[in-house]
């Protein structure tokens, strides 16, 4: 058996060459085409300087051009809906507020609670409650009030909707907070009993 560098660029092309080769042989479409993708995406971040990075950390820091993140999506295969989540993680993480407010204006095809969680993970504090206002429909609000860490709001939602499941996983991330985990577990011992 030998042993290999995958820390090497050139030796991690190599092994995706092999693992691609092996497939095909085996007859595995699903994964010949998935080794396909990668292997052709692999050159380019090595040319890019970017050997170490994934897919989604590259689009998370270029989140800013959009010529370079249309470019990340072709070359990668990725969805629209995956490009939307991490240009949103990017531009928060970047300070770039502008750009973000502009995205939102967009039709979002993830909605707008993940607006508010970029918001909250990388402190943009002043930006949150402008997100939040356009967040609508029952998982968004209760991923929304979650991520801002409003867990009696989240769980007077699941309560409201008598959804024992979510209030359960309400219950269980409020165990940081001692006064939200006391009322979210009366509200979950109020639905239990029913």
């Amino acid at each position: 058996m030998q042993i290999f560098d995958i820390f090497q660029p050139e030796e991690r092309l190599n092994a995706l060459r092999r693992a691609k080769d092996a497939a095909k042989s085996m007859g595995d479409k699903a994964i010949e085409e998935i080794l396909n993708d990668v292997s052709s995406f692999a050159p380019l971040q090595i040319e890019r300087g970017q050997a170490d990075w994934s897919v989604r950390d590259t689009v998370i820091e270029m989140a800013n051009d959009p010529v370079k993140v249309q470019q990340l999506k072709s070359q990668a295969k990725l969805t629209d809906k995956q490009v939307f989540l991490w240009t949103i993680e990017g531009l928060a993480k970047k300070g770039k507020m502008e750009q973000l407010f502009d995205l939102a204006q967009k039709k979002s095809p993830v909605g707008y609670a993940p607006f508010v969680k970029a918001c909250v993970r990388y402190k943009r504090n002043d930006e949150i409650k402008k997100y939040f206002a356009k967040v609508n429909g029952y998982p968004d609000l209760v991923a929304a009030h979650l991520a801002m860490k409003n867990y009696v709001e989240a769980a007077k939602l699941a309560y409201d909707r008598r959804d024992r499941d979510v209030l359960h996983a309400v219950h269980l991330k409020s165990h940081g907070d001692l006064s939200q985990y006391e009322r979210v577990g009366q509200l979950w011992r109020s639905l239990a009993s029913q």
